[in-house]
This record gives C-alpha cells, structure tokens and sequence, in this order.
C-alpha cells in the first residue's frame, strides 16, 4: 500500500497555506534538516515505506499525506515509519465558575474541577498538550500530586492524549464509559471520514495538523480504566452525574455538576463547526464527524430538562442558557 507518486507532486505548492493553517502550532522537522524561505522555517516531515522515502515540505502535502496514512494503518502502525519531531504546545486556561477551569489548545478544550484540594481533569487534548496542563496547575497553586481522576466525555484521540501519562505518573484514575472501553484501548481513534473528505478546508485540515504535530502518531493508548454507566455519580472530586448521550461515539457522555450549574457537554454539543471553524450556538457536530448522526440528535434530549446552565464544550466557547433552549438551536441548523 502506498501514496502515489502525482498524489505527492498534486499537493506541492502550497508552501503560502503555512502562516493561514498553521500559525501558532508546533515546527516539525526531520532535524537536523530544515528548509528556509522568507524567514519562515518550512515544515519538513519523512514518510519511509521499506527502502522507499518520501519527504515533504508543504503543509498540505504533510495534513493529506499523515491523515491517508493514519486512515489506512489504523490496526497495523508496523506497516509504515513516520517521524515527526515536536515542540511544546502553547495554550491558555481560565477559570470559568468558581474551581472550573478551561484549558484552550487552538480547537480543542478540556478542563479542571476542583473540590477540597484535589483535582477532577475532563478530557486531555492529545499528548502534547501534557505541558499545557503542567504549566496551569503551577498558575493555580496546584501539582500532579493534587490530581485524582481523569473522566472522558469519549474515546475519540483529541479527548485522551495524554491521560495514560497522568495514570503513570500520578497514579490518577481514568473513567470512561463501559461502550467506549475498547476503543481508548486502540491509537489514532478520530472521525476519520469526515476529516479525510473536508480536508480540502482550510480549518478541517488546521485540526488534522494539529493532532499530527500534537501527538497523534506516537498513540494515546489506555491500557486500563474503570468504566461507568449513564446515571452514575462519580466518586471523584467534584463528583459529577454522568449523562450517556451517544451518537457521537457509543459512548459519549456529558457530566452535569447540578450544584455548580455546569455541564461538561464534551462533543454531544459544540458551539464551533469543524469543519468551518465557525463559532455559534449549540450544535451537533458535522454529518461525517459522528457514529450516528440520528442517534446524536435523538440523544439530545436526555440533557434538555438540565435548566440553565453554563455548557463548556470540547470545541468552541462557553454557552450560557437554558439546556432546552440548546437543543432547540441544535435541531434548527442543518446537518
């Protein structure tokens, strides 16, 4: 199996794409090579198959090529060599409500829930975004020691990147739902139809970029977690009730703090499209982006009678409103 050669040479020529997809994500090189024009550095990657290798110098040669390759050797990452050298992501964080903290890596959020001094992460971006992480808990007077779980909304790779990490080194507990335990067991989990057929759009082709620089192809296996149903209450600081939605993955889950007024909403609702980059209201994600794209809008209304809320999505700003009020403006926008 392999790229064809005009499939290569079709997408050169986009070196001037760089600045507009890629600005502010991390240089990959295949150092100590590195290719300068203009000032900027150009991103140099090598794809080796037996004696054959190919190297590369454009973004988009680089976003089509990794996300091809990702695709056709999910099960079998022996088949192929891709190096990719990365660099520590930048992010930002915030506290949203009092001990909730937001954690920004370019299009995708994950967050922090205190309670008694100990630490609830939802979600964790894609491995290299463990440094992001690191660095907000020195600015909110808090260590890895502090840490105590790790809850997944699901098992998709932009939500699990660096939690087998956190479990090694802290020992933290990692929780997802009994119908997404498998899949976080597997590397290169994303919703690989609809990012691989809107690639032609610049925003759609900045994520996959991302999950490549970001860690992506090194795996975010998880080898163990404990598991949980809908209903539950997680015995976990902060102690959220779990809300199966699925439709998204089989195991998508939001988690509601009835006390705090904040629902962790993870992809059952986002207020960016992925594949515009437009920000908005709620909405489901993309047709293309979802394992069932009815069952995630039927499953909409376990979360409509929640009240008002403040719903922090896994892309996208906070929305502040009334939960039934967020299911309506989901129905209304095409899918």
């Amino acid at each position: 199996m392999f790229v064809p050669p005009r499939a290569i040479e079709g997408a050169r020529g986009h070196a001037g794409a760089f600045r507009q997809v890629a600005h502010g994500c991390a240089r990959v090189s295949t150092a100590p090579e590195r290719l300068e024009r203009g000032g900027e550095h150009i991103l140099l990657i090598e794809l080796s198959w037996a004696s054959h290798v190919i190297r590369v110098a454009h973004l988009k040669t680089i976003v089509l090529v990794c996300a091809t390759v990702a695709s056709l050797f999910e099960n079998d990452r022996s088949q192929i060599a891709i190096e990719v050298h990365h660099t520590r992501m930048k992010g930002t964080w915030m506290e949203i409500v009092d001990g909730i903290h937001r954690f920004d890596t370019g299009p995708f959020n994950w967050y922090l829930i205190e309670e008694g001094g100990r630490l609830t992460l939802v979600d964790a971006g894609f491995p290299s975004h463990y440094g992001v992480f690191v660095d907000g808990l020195a600015a909110i007077g808090r260590t890895l020691a502090d840490l105590e779980a790790v809850i997944l909304t699901h098992s998709h790779a932009d939500h699990t990147g660096f939690a087998a990490r956190l479990q090694r080194e802290t020992n933290a507990r990692i929780l997802v739902h009994r119908d997404d335990r498998d899949a976080i067991s597997r590397q290169y989990v994303l919703p690989w139809a609809g990012l691989v057929s809107h690639l032609w759009r610049p925003f759609t082709a900045s994520i996959v970029w991302h999950a490549v620089t970001h860690g992506l192809l090194r795996g975010s296996r998880i080898p163990s977690a404990d598991v949980f149903d809908g209903g539950d209450e997680l015995d976990v600081p902060g102690h959220p009730t779990v809300i199966h939605v699925p439709g998204h993955t089989d195991g998508e889950v939001a988690f509601f703090l009835a006390g705090r007024g904040v629902l962790f909403s993870g992809d059952t609702l986002v207020t960016r499209n992925l594949y515009t980059g437009a920000e908005g209201t709620p909405q489901v994600p993309s047709h293309g982006l979802n394992t069932d794209d009815e069952l995630a809008m039927v499953s909409l209304d376990r979360m409509r009678d929640l009240g008002t809320v403040t719903m922090l999505p896994g892309h996208g700003r906070p929305w502040h409103g009334r939960m039934d009020d967020a299911v309506r403006l989901a129905r209304q926008l095409p899918a």
